[in-house]
């Protein structure tokens, strides 16, 4: 009896000394989100400045430049769109929010080497293909004022510029 409770202790301290170990392995995961910014980094507002009746001319400050930012970890569809469908009086000897023009008298390029102008509308319209992080998209404006009826004063539209995952 004497030999079997020396083993016992024996075994009692050999494990305690040694320690028994057990391990479990598990996983971690995590889903990254797709992340995309833009940024307006010169040529906003879009400004014409004065202009006479029947004149087209290009925006004072082109191109207005959309930035893809550094952080998005996808490249960027860029796409531009009027908010109305026309440019409306806000002050001058037209009547306010009474005299406009169509939006489409505005129109965009994103290049100046062989132009291809592209009418304003409301609907969305893409200006560069899969622009990369920290890449940029020129956006080039013309505007045609109306003829000589087309009464003075200052008009104004929106537009929105979007950037989505190419």
């Amino acid at each position: 009896m004497k030999k079997i409770l020396v083993g016992i202790l024996c075994l009692v301290l050999l494990t305690s000394i040694v320690g028994v170990v057990m391990a479990v392995g598990t996983t971690a995961s995590v889903t990254v989100n797709q992340f995309l910014s833009v940024t307006l980094t010169s040529g906003s507002p879009v400004a014409f400045g004065s202009m006479n009746p029947g004149a087209t001319e290009a925006a004072t400050n082109d191109p207005l430049v959309a930035t893809i930012g550094s952080e998005s970890n996808v490249d960027a569809d860029v796409k531009t769109k009027a908010d109305d469908t026309n440019f409306v009086c806000v002050s001058g000897l037209c009547t306010v929010d009474v005299d406009n023009f169509a939006v489409s008298n505005m129109e965009w390029e994103n290049s100046l080497v062989s132009p291809t102008w592209t009418d304003y509308t409301t609907s969305d319209a893409t200006v560069c293909s899969s622009v990369v992080a920290s890449g940029t998209c020129d956006i080039y404006h013309q505007l045609t004022i109306p003829s000589s009826t087309q009464a003075a004063g200052t008009y104004s539209t929106g537009i929105t510029i979007t950037a989505t995952a190419a």
